[in-house]
């Protein structure tokens, strides 16, 4: 419900938030859960090739504490195989919570003929001092590829949710994209973000 809560490697791509597949999910205790599916590896686009996708992901809750590992493997055409390695550890308690979360993504040969390496960190958190006012905050660094030279790219969000009603809010909030490449001018967005249910 917040003005940015899409995970750093959804939001750089670097993964399949959607795609179609056949999955098989496991309880491993009270606490913790498996899931292994073989997946289209296109999500919604159009076939290209014959190439499937494998997903792995291990969900752990232990109190307040949540993590949650993932990778994914493709193999592609003229041995540009993919591998997506990602992390996440969170804590929700009363008051607040806050997360962590790290990606790596590897084409073993890219467009260039070398391999390619891209990153993501993300940092997120909130706090409630009220019943009617949460603050937040998040703040991503995106390495597109760890071979370049000036291409890190920086996002700061940070913004105040206000309860009006029930299922009524309005989130003031800012939103900053800071480049490495001082080529390029840093981005600031003031913004109001609007969220209500019936």
């Amino acid at each position: 419900m917040t003005t940015q809560t899409t995970p750093v490697i959804d939001l750089n791509k670097a993964g399949n938030p959607l795609d179609m597949g056949v999955q098989v999910l496991r309880k491993l205790g009270a606490k913790a859960d498996v899931a292994v599916m073989l997946g289209n590896g296109n999500a919604f686009r159009s076939e290209n090739d014959d190439q499937r996708k494998v997903y792995v992901q291990r969900h752990y809750a232990l109190g307040k504490l949540e993590s949650r590992v993932y990778l994914d493997w493709q193999k592609q055409p003229k041995s540009a195989d993919e591998l997506t390695l990602a992390a996440l550890v969170g804590v929700v308690k009363e008051g607040g919570q806050g997360a962590v979360e790290f990606y790596q993504c590897t084409v073993k040969k890219a467009a260039a003929g070398e391999g390619l390496k891209s990153f993501g960190v993300s940092l997120y958190g909130s706090k409630k001092p009220s019943d009617k006012k949460k603050v937040f905050a998040r703040a991503d660094l995106y390495e597109p590829d760890g071979d370049a030279e000036d291409d890190q790219e920086t996002l700061l969000i940070g913004g105040v949710d206000l309860k009006l009603a029930d299922q009524v809010h309005v989130m003031p909030n800012v939103r900053a994209v800071l480049y490495q490449d001082s080529n390029k001018d840093a981005e600031l967005t003031p913004r109001i973000t609007g969220f209500f249910e019936f």
